[in-house]
């Protein structure tokens, strides 16, 4: 008894739109979504190796990615940002949290900045280590946080 409404993509699948209404935007393979306490929604857009986000006003723009798969390096400005966003969650204090299902790492953008807090970017089995960011984690890909306690937990 409820009804679906589109907020987001044309149905074509490329990277067009940015600055412009949501819905006459091109999104390509997006995998998640997250929905701000600030009424900000937030698109993991897999394909074009970009987060999107939509405003309260329905104008999407890219917040993250550079719209090539890799990895390039940590304190860099997120929309300079090589990724393959794959799951996406919002933090109460405006960080952005999401996996780079490829590079095998959980990254954060925080005051525009990416940074990784999780996984080493090698596949290989599990390796456990004392600090996140050494360990290896195959095939991340759902993301979560406690809004409580602020632990962050990912399937792998």
């Amino acid at each position: 008894t409820g009804s679906i409404n589109n907020f987001a993509g044309n149905g074509v699948r490329a990277f067009t739109g940015d600055l412009g209404p949501a819905t006459a935007a091109s999104l390509n393979l997006p995998s998640s979504v997250w929905g701000s306490s600030d009424g900000v929604i937030y698109i993991a857009d897999y394909g074009n190796r970009r987060i999107r986000q939509v405003d309260m006003s329905g104008i999407i723009t890219t917040l993250a990615g550079n719209g090539e798969t890799g990895y390039n390096g940590d304190n860099i400005p997120a929309t300079s940002a090589k990724m393959s966003v794959y799951s996406i969650s919002a933090d109460s204090d405006g960080s952005i949290l999401f996996i780079d299902r490829v590079k095998y790492r959980v990254r954060m953008i925080k005051d525009g900045m990416v940074n990784t807090i999780a996984g080493n970017g090698k596949e290989g089995g599990y390796s456990y280590s004392k600090k996140a960011a050494d360990t290896s984690i195959p095939h991340p890909t759902i993301l979560g946080r406690d809004p409580t306690t602020g632990v962050i937990y990912f399937t792998s």
